[in-house]
């Protein structure tokens, strides 16, 4: 405790003194004395006593970082929307399609998706392959994540879903991840074609992947630079919606694929 002697003088004056500049928001950029910008909050060498009288500037609420360059590392899609930084694109060979409207299709219309009401209105989304085609969840600016610590902490991939139909003549169901490196091993997929064969009709269900089934699958996929967290490839016939895709925790009801 901070106690005043008997002659009323503080015993024990505050001393310390900031040894670095304190920023005055959260870029992380280069913050130096003698800088021609040097604005910090609080500057080297700052600190207070009890003779100071001094009001202390109000701290903005504001990061300095935009919202959409802000990582987000475990919500993907919520209430049928993507979260930033994160958008909802349909593959069709070489081009992408963004899903920013409620109702919109690939570049020649193989695959499509249509805001659906579930709880609320708009609050998931409904794709529909009518031939081969992939969708998928990418980083807007194409940035990588590191999902390693995550997946040694036997997190889990969850994808809240209704299964309408499946692909024709029994056709492949397969979910994956995506890196962006160049290199080999930079995807790998999941087959879920039984998984899902016997999920038809019956309602919103929750699916979990654990992590480690990715490299598992593919020991030369890096967890480390991940710029698509998930895609799902199909056949013509496939009709899905999804309301959520996002990281939690196991609960020991993760599957890597197969016939459940």
């Amino acid at each position: 405790m901070l106690v005043r002697a008997p002659d009323g003088k503080v015993r024990f004056d505050f001393q310390g003194k900031l040894p670095f500049s304190w920023p005055a928001d959260a870029t992380g950029k280069p913050l130096n004395i003698g800088d021609a910008d040097y604005q910090p909050q609080f500057a080297f060498g700052y600190g207070l006593n009890y003779q100071d009288d001094v009001v202390v500037a109000k701290l903005s609420e504001n990061s300095g970082i935009s919202a959409d360059l802000v990582v987000n590392f475990s919500r993907y899609l919520h209430a049928g929307k993507a979260v930033s930084p994160w958008q909802l694109q349909l593959l069709e060979g070489d081009a992408v399609t963004v899903v920013t409207d409620p109702q919109q299709q690939s570049a020649s219309g193989a695959l499509t998706s249509k805001a659906t009401d579930r709880l609320q209105q708009e609050d998931s989304i409904l794709l529909t392959f009518n031939a081969p085609a992939t969708a998928v969840i990418a980083h807007a600016q194409q940035q990588q994540i590191d999902l390693a610590r995550q997946a040694n902490g036997d997190m889990v991939l969850e994808l809240e879903y209704q299964l309408l139909a499946m692909p024709e003549q029994n056709g492949k169901v397969q979910l994956g991840m995506r890196c962006s490196a160049n290199q080999p091993g930079c995807e790998t997929v999941l087959d879920f074609s039984a998984y899902f064969a016997g999920q038809q009709a019956k309602g919103w269900q929750q699916l979990k992947i654990p992590l480690r089934c990715f490299t598992e699958n593919n020991k030369a996929f890096d967890l480390t630079k991940i710029s698509h967290p998930l895609l799902i490839s199909a056949g013509k016939g496939l009709q899905i919606q999804l309301a959520r895709v996002r990281l939690t925790e196991n609960e020991g009801n993760g599957i890597c694929g197969g016939a459940q």
